[in-house]
């Protein structure tokens, strides 16, 4: 076949309807159509990579470094739009809102009796961390959402000085938004001082 048998046809725009980066990026090329539907310069590909399928190690002839995990295989390029984490010791690879770390602990203090203390304007970490003197390690951080599947609260407290993997909270929860003034204090919260800690009186 004749390279203006294949009738190429390029597009401009990404496809409203991808699915992935990589279906849309063939969709743009000319390989398969918004559909999914095979064009001619997606056969003549397919039928190039099962001729080298043949050649069980037929990955290392296009010379592209590979990097993978037990879910997904990256190749990593300067212009791609995932930010990927790979150890090179223990190999182990992720996309950088899902990998796990260790935390740094903070220093160990001996504990002090709790005591009622009020943060005037400290509707942020930072302003809290200033006022009470503290490291933001020595802080707790509350965000609240809710689910949007059943519109039900969720209160989420990590480190002060750490920031939520919206990604790793979807994994556990689902689809979520931010919650509204009136939800977080329906909840029992206050909006920019809110706590885990709820004090209830005893009559």
């Amino acid at each position: 076949m004749k390279y203006r048998e294949l009738q190429i046809q390029t597009q401009r725009d990404f496809p409203n309807n991808a699915r992935t980066p990589g279906f849309g990026w063939l969709v743009r090329a000319g390989y398969v159509t918004r559909e999914n539907g095979i064009l001619p310069l997606g056969e003549q590909a397919l039928r190039r990579l099962q001729d080298l399928s043949k050649n069980p190690n037929f990955i290392s002839l296009l010379d592209l470094s590979i990097i993978s995990n037990e879910i997904e295989t990256y190749f990593p390029i300067s212009t791609g739009p995932f930010e990927i984490i790979h150890c090179k010791s223990c190999k182990y690879t992720e996309r950088i809102e899902l990998a796990k770390f260790k935390k740094s602990p903070p220093v160990q203090e001996g504990q002090l009796p709790i005591e009622r203390a009020a943060t005037p304007d400290c509707s942020t970490i930072e302003s809290l961390a200033n006022f009470l003197n503290l490291p933001k390690e020595k802080t707790a951080k509350a965000l609240m959402y809710t689910r949007t599947s059943d519109h039900q609260f969720v209160f989420v407290v990590i480190r002060g000085d750490m920031n939520l993997s919206e990604a790793k909270l979807k994994n556990v929860i689902g689809e979520f938004r931010l919650a509204t003034p009136e939800e977080i204090i329906n909840a029992g919260a206050t909006p920019g001082y809110a706590s885990p800690l709820v004090e209830r009186s005893v009559d």
